[in-house]
């Protein structure tokens, strides 16, 4: 729902320049074991995963941490072997902790955990790690899952470990080529070869009868690249020269269509050849998937029926990467030749991957869900013509009415069969309004407008954003692979995901840093109906942050600074103090953290900057509640709302009260600042016209 925006002035040295983009590599690994009564300690400087690899054995509690020292070489890969006798590798590094370790068994049960930095075993670097529960979890496109339970054979949850590998440039093109695919037909979600990576979606999902359909495919040194990927509906014919998947995608459904996959491979390609050969397959969700930058989308829904268009089932798409496109240079931000520089906030805008929902809007309003959104979005962006976009969480819809819509199947069970087993859903998602049944399909969707002008972007989480199939770390790294987005992880040791910092020169020779945008990861709920609240240790980062920076050619007042985050701080509760000036409208609850006793977020903003001394201010804007659109001062520091834009998301359009966008301005090269906001009113009226500074 909301983000926290505010403008600090702050004294700040450029070091280095902005608009290189900061790769944060694993670089380390430690295990911590402890006593399974007993709290394991954080290893210091070092983020701990917050999952016991020996859950369920009720022994030993092993976690691991991992860091990112930007002065280390990368880990490039991870193994996992399973042996009471563990080999040394050359080129690996064997973590001396068994990750079964002090278990009631013997030691046949031992796993061992391998890396190497070696890159002549592989060139690209680790960029993230997790560790998920169940036999087949779901996990993100861009990660690999390493095939070994971690608690096989001692009794504990199925566990299993999945990471996922960039690189720059010059490794990029190292990495072989799909060179063979295949598919499997199986009766539940537990459905591997072994040899082969799984794309990581059923191609059959969300059909009432029918198997599940898991494509694998490899990539294997000195063998011939796939170079295209056709499907071929019922009884056409094949191009010549293909190799046919032995494997019916729609097997054992009603609808009749037969769909099977062909491939074809090329011995001894010219060097053009391989830098178009097939690098990744993946499957998307959703009747308008958008194809991210260097993909292609095969027109053939793997849910269709004969004119391999519609279907029962969830409209599914493969798409595919022929060779590696480089994302486009990350350029800094720099104030125009006027002074200004203007930002576009979009908040709560509640996407899914299917056609979204309508929530509160007039009855004569043609309301057509996600695309209604895109449209205003698209209106918005050509008027404005911001230099940044803030999309200020809550882009994603959360997953609420799936599980409710089974248990209304289960109470009415002699009219609706619902079959519900272990990873077996057999109900079609798709039609139940607002599932999100991919997350990675819905991230393409609400940036693409964004995307598609050039304009650079950010993405902060809110409370929605990972509650349906990727968590906010899978999330950041499908985020960080798309184009002209400047999100960064931050210090990996915070808490959550997107701490970072971002500067604004005053020209683009970069001669004064000018403003600084602060993003921070305000966490989800902390407890069922209590949301979480941003940590001691970001406060922390920040103030350090703001305390590094060194402005030059403002002698030694740092300059004002902006603050993105997506739940409100409690001092917005300031707005019901009737004494307390505010403009814009508050028409609900304020949906904050509790006040705690030790933590004000807003005493460690004002204390970043050192008010009274320096005189420099602090603004703050929020989503999250929707239908609250005002600005009030506090200690000094404007906090705004921004409103809600997204149809998905609840509002107030049908009582009268359009949806908006919050648009910030920062005039005289940062040293003023002033904001609108933009109704959703078909003229994109300007509305409460503010300078804050």
């Amino acid at each position: 729902m909301y983000i926290c925006f505010w403008n600090l002035i702050l004294v700040c040295t450029v070091i280095g320049y902005f608009c290189t983009a900061v790769q944060a590599y694993i670089t380390d690994i430690k295990l911590v074991t402890c006593d399974g009564h007993r709290a394991c300690p954080n290893f210091p400087g070092y983020k701990k995963l917050e999952t016991n690899l020996n859950a369920g054995t009720k022994r030993s509690q092993i976690y691991m941490h991992i860091k990112d020292d930007p002065s280390s070489d990368p880990i490039t890969d991870l193994l996992i072997l399973k042996t009471p006798d563990p080999p040394k590798a050359t080129g690996w590094t064997r973590l001396e902790t068994d990750l079964n370790h002090n278990t009631v068994f013997d030691n046949q049960t031992a796993i061992w955990l391998y890396f190497t930095k070696d890159k002549r075993l592989s060139v690209n670097p680790v960029t993230s790690i997790i560790i998920k529960e169940g036999d087949s979890p779901v996990v993100g496109a861009e990660y690999r899952r390493l095939p070994v339970d971690l608690n096989e054979g001692v009794g504990g949850m199925p566990l299993y470990m999945f990471y996922s590998q960039l690189g720059p440039k010059e490794y990029l093109f190292d990495k072989n080529p799909i060179t063979a695919l295949t598919a499997k037909a199986c009766f539940t979600d537990v459905c591997y070869m072994d040899g082969w990576e799984r794309v990581e979606k059923d191609a059959n999902e969300g059909v009432i009868v029918g198997m599940r359909i898991y494509l694998f495919y490899q990539r294997k040194r000195n063998s011939p690249p796939v170079t295209d990927i056709v499907l071929v509906l019922d009884d056409q014919t094949a191009p010549e020269g293909y190799n046919k998947v032995e494997v019916d995608l729609n097997f054992v459904t009603f609808r009749g269509a037969s769909i099977y996959l062909w491939y074809k491979t090329l011995s001894n390609p010219s060097e053009e050849e391989k830098s178009t050969a097939i690098q990744q397959v993946a499957i998307e969700y959703g009747q308008n998937a958008v194809a991210p930058l260097g993909w292609e989308r095969l027109s053939v829904d793997l849910n269709s029926n004969h004119d391999g268009k519609g279907g029962f089932g969830e409209p599914t798409f493969l798409f595919i990467q022929r060779g590696y496109h480089e994302l486009p240079p990350r350029q800094p931000l720099v104030f125009r030749k006027d002074g200004t520089f203007k930002i576009v906030q979009l908040a709560d805008l509640h996407f899914t991957n299917e056609v979204g929902k309508c929530k509160d809007t007039p009855v004569e309003f043609d309301c057509k869900g996600d695309d209604s959104t895109i449209a205003t979005i698209e209106r918005l962006l050509d008027h404005e013509k911001p230099d940044l976009v803030v999309f200020g969480g809550d882009n994603i819809d959360g997953n609420g009415c799936y599980f409710v819509f089974v248990l209304f199947c289960f109470v009415l069970s002699f009219v609706c069969v619902c079959i519900y087993i272990q990873n077996l859903v057999l109900i079609p998602k798709t039609y139940i309004s607002g599932a999100v049944t991919d997350a990675r399909a819905a991230t393409f969707k609400f940036a693409e407008p964004v995307i598609k002008r050039k304009i650079p972007w950010v993405a902060v989480f809110g409370n929605h954003d990972d509650e349906n199939d990727l968590t906010r770390e899978e999330l950041f790294e499908v985020i960080r692979r798309m184009p002209f987005s400047l999100n960064e992880r931050g210090p990996l040791e915070l808490p959550g995901t997107g701490n970072f910092a971002l500067q604004v020169f005053s020209n683009a020779t970069l001669e004064a840093h000018a403003l600084t945008i602060y993003f921070l990861d305000s966490h989800g709920l902390a407890t069922k109906d209590t949301y979480d609240s941003i940590d001691q240790e970001q406060l922390n980062w920040l103030q350090e942050t703001s305390a590094n920076y060194a402005q030059s050619g403002k002698g030694t007042q740092k300059p004002n600074a902006l603050a993105f985050f997506h739940t409100p701080i409690w001092e917005y509760h300031g707005a019901e103090d009737k004494s307390v000036p505010k403009l814009g409208d508050q028409r609900e609850t304020i949906s904050s953290p509790r006040k705690k006793k030790n933590l004000s977020v807003l005493d460690a903003f004002v204390k970043a900057g050192d008010i009274k001394a320096t005189g420099w201010q602090a603004l703050h804007a929020y989503g999250h509640d929707h239908v609250n659109d005002y600005c009030i001062e506090q200690k000094g520091i404007q906090l705004c709302y921004s409103g809600g834009l997204g149809i998905g998301g609840y509002g107030a359009a049908h009582l009268g009260w359009p949806r908006r966008a919050r648009v910030w301005e920062i005039n005289r090269f940062g040293e003023g600042i002033v904001t609108w906001k933009r109704l959703d009113d078909g003229a994109l009226t300007l509305h409460h016209y503010q300078t804050l500074l």
